[in-house]
This record gives structure tokens, C-alpha cells and sequence, in this order.
């Protein structure tokens, strides 16, 4: 728990912190002193905040969750999670609380927005764009390409160019 890179919480079924880890110190900007004790609600928007009760009532049944959502830090600003929820047994088997382990994933959605943004602009290029992998299979085919060789993108993507790009089929 302690060497892990994403936060990991342990919570009551009520929803009180019981465990937090230094990642979660780093994450979210509480110290385990902050944090123990306290409603893990408080690293919701409102808008989830309101209704933790969906989530627990699924991990009551012994659900696994898995989602993207948004959570607060200390000082109030907002990020983009990958959060998972997953129960948490005593010995006999019942449900006792949950684990909640999240990973900041703000950097990598800005950078899917780049890529996409990156990839409207390549498809707006009046010329055949065609990217390939280090053994010569197309990764990327715009749509200006379609229009000179042929092949839709579901065609091309994948497809080894080490003999070129005229058409055998």
C-alpha cells in the first residue's frame, strides 16, 4: 500500500476513511491525519457527493466498480480519476467496507485531447497522410488517402507497406 504510485483508501460501508496511503497524500493533498476519520464524499463534486449510496450499495452486493470520474484536492481543484471500488471481507465472508484505489489520469486525457485534436488536423490535409510502425504496418490513414489508393481506413490500418502501396487484391 504504501509503495504504490496510485492512491489507496480503505473505507467503512458507511463511508469513513479508515486507511490512507501516501500516494493518497500526494493525490488528493491530505495528510492520512486529514483524511482518517472523515467522509471519503469530501473528494467529490457535489454533484456525486450527494449520492455516494449508489456505489456502496453495489459494493455491499460484492461488486467490483470500475470508472472514470472527477474528484477534488485539498485546496479544491478538480481532476480526472480512474477510480475502482472493491469490497472489502472479513473472515466469515461478509462485506465490511471498501477499497477504493484512484489514479490521476488528467495528463493522459490532455493528451488524448491532443491526439484527437492532432488527428482532426491530419484528416483535414488535403494530401494522403499514412503513418506507420517501425515494421511497416499503417497506424494512422487519412481520408485523402482513402480518396488516392482506395482503402477505407479499416482497410489500411494494420496492413504492411514494406512492398508499397499499390494494390494486389
Amino acid at each position: 500500500m504504501a509503495s504504490s504510485g496510485d492512491a489507496i483508501i480503505s473505507a467503512s460501508l458507511e463511508g469513513v476513511i479508515q486507511a490512507w496511503n501516501p500516494a493518497a497524500e500526494a493525490i488528493f493533498g491530505y495528510s492520512a491525519a486529514e483524511a482518517i476519520g472523515r467522509p471519503v464524499w469530501m473528494l467529490m463534486p457535489d454533484g456525486e457527493a450527494r449520492d455516494p449510496a449508489r456505489y456502496f450499495a453495489r459494493v455491499r452486493r460484492g461488486e467490483i466498480l470500475r470508472f472514470e470520474g472527477t474528484r477534488l484536492r485539498k485546496d479544491g481543484t478538480a481532476f480526472a480519476a480512474w477510480i475502482t471500488l472493491a469490497p472489502m471481507r472479513s473472515q466469515s465472508g461478509a462485506v465490511v467496507g471498501f477499497s477504493a484505489i484512484a489514479s490521476d489520469v488528467t495528463e493522459r486525457r490532455r493528451s488524448e485531447k491532443q491526439i484527437r485534436f492532432q488527428a482532426h488536423l491530419l484528416d483535414s490535409v488535403e494530401e494522403a497522410v499514412v503513418a506507420t510502425d517501425l515494421d511497416g504496418r499503417v497506424v494512422y490513414w487519412n481520408g485523402f488517402a482513402e480518396k488516392l489508393y482506395g482503402w477505407s481506413p479499416d482497410e489500411a490500418l494494420g496492413r504492411d507497406l514494406g512492398g508499397g502501396l499499390g494494390r494486389d487484391d
